[in-house]
């Protein structure tokens, strides 16, 4: 059965050139930059502060990049935004995030995210924007559909 509602987050890409910033977790995984959103704040308004949590740099937010929806039984469901961003100042840090759940940043060529990243909800969509420019939204059902991509390309 799952939980009653949808956990709701949201996320940025912030590319340097051929570049993209990644964040590493205490559990030893990659991902963008992304957390939970806050009661009474928007999609937008969370990006932006997860951006300065887990990176350390003030961005400008353009477009929805994509949107990801999966669910799994034993997790339940979820919604995430991911927006591309452009950095405005800031240094690259992770001692701003009050959870402390990043222990690194940094910037990962686009050629080598299939050694970084692996999660279909969030690397299936990155893959596709980066090669459409295109909002998309995305659905997975991970009860069904492997949670993991072996390869990217």
């Amino acid at each position: 059965m799952y939980p009653p509602s949808h956990r709701l987050a949201t996320g940025v890409i912030i590319r340097n050139g051929d570049a993209i910033l990644l964040v590493k977790g205490n559990n030893n995984r990659w991902s963008l930059p992304k957390g939970g959103i806050h009661e009474r704040e928007v999609f937008s308004e969370a990006a932006i502060r997860e951006a300065k949590e887990e990176t350390g740099f003030n961005v400008k937010l353009n477009d929805v990049a994509f949107v990801t929806e999966f669910k799994r039984s034993d997790w339940g469901q979820y919604l995430q935004v991911y927006y591309s961003a452009d950095i405005i100042d800031g240094n690259i840090t992770v001692n701003n995030d009050p959870d402390n759940e990043i222990s690194e940043a940094s910037f990962v060529p686009i050629k080598e995210l299939e050694a970084y990243l692996n999660f279909r909800p969030q690397v299936l969509p990155l893959k596709d924007w980066i090669k459409n420019k295109v909002t998309q939204y995305h659905f997975f059902d991970l009860d069904v559909e492997s949670i993991e991509v072996i390869n990217i390309n």
